[in-house]
C-alpha cells in the first residue's frame, strides 16, 4: 500500500520546528505520521534533527538512586557512588551499606531489583522467623528450613500450588506463577492434582510424570469413567473431555459460566455432511446461525440441515449439545478431511434425535447430567 503523500502544510511544519523541538515532539504535531516517516522526510529535506542532550553525570546517579529506593525491595541499603557508559549500555558504581562491598552493575539490573549486593547475597544473615516474613511478603508460605541464601526451599502460595525457590531468586525477581507446572518444578503433577480440585474439573489426573506444557497428559472422565488426554495449555483453556463437550463448549465450561452463557443466544444444529467420497453427520453449536458458522475457507464439504434447536442460550445449548454427543459416542467418525469441528462428526445419527423437541431435549439433557 502507498504511503500518503507529505502536503505543503506539514512541510512546513517541519522547516519551522525542526531546530526547536525533538523528534518526538514533533509527532505530536504531526499526528498521522509515524517518529520513522518524520525522520526519513527532514533527511530529504536536508534539515537537521534536534539532538537532545544527555543528562549529566550527576544527574544520572540521582536518577539511579531515586529507582533503587523506589523500586528495590532488598534488604541492604545501595548507595550509588559512579555511573558510565559502555558498548551503549549503563553501568552504576554502588556500595552496600552493609558490608560495604564496592561492584559495578548493569544499571538496568539494580533499579529493577534483578540484582543485589553480591557479598551479601552468600552470606547467611538470616533467621528461620526471618526467612518466613520474606516469604510471607511475597504471599507464600515457608515449609522447608532455611540453611542458606542458596539453599532450595518449598513454599507454596495462597491456592495451595506448591514451588521450590532459593531466598536468592526470590529476593531477585520473586516467584512466577507460571512455574506451578513445570519440568523443574518437582511439584507439577500435585499442582495439576490441586488445580483440577480448585476448578471443579469432572475429570481427574491419571499421568504420574510431567514433562512440558506440550506433552500430553492422561485424565479419567469422572462421568463415563474413560481415559483422554491432552496437555496443560488445553487444561487452562478450560478443555475436558472430548465426550462431555469437544473445545471450549463443554459442562464444565458451561458452569463455571452460567450467569454470563445464559444472556447469550445460541442454537444446536445436527446436520448431514458429504462429498463425492464421504458422509457423515455433525452435531454442533452455533451463536450466529450455520451462515456465520461455516464457509468455504473452514468447511471442505457440502452440507445439508437436518435439525436445529433454536431458542434457546448457550448455557443450555452446551448441555444439550453434549448429551447428544455423549449418546451417541460410539458412533464416533474421524473425517479423511481435516477441518474445524471434526471430533464431532458420527456415522449415523438415531431417529429420535430428529422427532424431540425443544423442550425435551431441554428436560432430557439436565436430567442425564443430574444423574451423572
Amino acid at each position: 500500500m502507498a504511503s500518503r503523500r507529505w502536503t505543503e502544510e506539514e512541510d512546513l511544519i517541519l522547516k519551522n520546528n525542526h531546530d526547536i523541538v525533538s523528534v518526538k515532539d514533533l509527532c505530536s504535531l504531526l499526528t498521522n505520521r509515524s517518529e520513522k516517516a518524520i525522520r526519513s522526510r527532514m533527511h530529504l529535506l536536508d534539515l537537521e534533527i534536534k539532538k537532545v542532550r544527555d543528562l549529566s553525570k550527576k544527574d544520572n546517579i540521582k536518577k539511579a538512586q531515586e529507582a533503587i529506593l523506589k523500586n528495590n525491595r532488598l534488604g541492604e541499603k545501595i548507595t550509588v557512588l559512579d555511573f558510565k557508559r559502555e558498548n551503549r549500555r549503563r553501568f552504576l558504581k554502588c556500595r552496600c551499606e552493609v558490608c560495604k562491598n564496592i561492584w559495578w552493575v548493569d544499571y538496568n539490573n539494580i533499579v529493577t531489583n534483578k540484582t543485589s549486593c553480591n557479598t551479601c547475597m552468600n552470606i547467611k544473615q538470616y533467621t528461620q522467623e526471618g526467612v518466613v516474613d520474606i516469604f510471607k511478603s511475597y504471599g507464600l508460605n515457608l515449609v522447608s528450613n532455611y540453611v542458606s541464601n542458596s539453599s532450595d526451599l518449598i513454599c507454596f502460595d495462597k491456592y495451595g500450588y506448591y514451588y521450590r525457590t532459593t531466598l536468592a531468586n526470590l529476593r531477585k525477581s520473586g516467584v512466577n506463577i507460571c512455574t506451578k507446572f513445570a519440568n523443574h518444578n518437582p511439584f507439577s503433577i500435585d499442582n495439576l492434582k490441586n488445580y483440577i480440585i480448585n476448578n471443579k474439573c469432572d475429570f481427574e489426573l491419571v499421568s504420574e510424570e510431567y514433562i512440558d506444557a506440550k506433552t500430553k497428559l492422561k485424565f479419567r472422565c469422572l462421568i463415563h469413567n474413560e481415559i483422554f488426554e491432552m496437555n496443560t495449555n488445553k487444561l487452562q483453556m478450560g478443555q475436558g473431555c472430548p465426550i462431555c463437550g469437544d473445545g471450549y463448549y463443554n459442562i464444565h465450561n458451561a458452569k463455571k459460566n452460567k450467569k454470563t452463557w445464559e444472556q447469550i443466544k445460541s442454537m444446536v444444529y445436527i446436520i448431514r455432511v458429504f462429498n463425492d467420497c464421504e458422509e457423515f453427520y455433525k452435531i454442533g453449536i452455533a451463536k450466529n446461525g450455520l451462515s456465520g458458522r461455516f464457509n468455504k475457507r473452514n468447511m471442505p464439504y457440502n452440507y445439508e440441515i437436518l435439525k436445529e434447536i433454536k431458542n434457546i442460550n448457550q448455557f443450555e445449548a452446551c448441555f444439550i449439545e453434549s448429551y447428544l454427543k455423549n449418546i451417541n459416542k460410539n458412533n464416533r467418525y474421524t473425517p479423511k478431511i481435516s477441518f474445524r469441528g471434526e471430533t464431532e462428526c458420527f456415522k449415523v445419527i438415531p431417529d429420535f434425535m430428529f422427532k424431540y423437541e425443544r423442550d425435551i431435549f431441554l428436560e432430557k439433557s439436565f436430567e442425564y447430567y443430574k444423574k451423572k
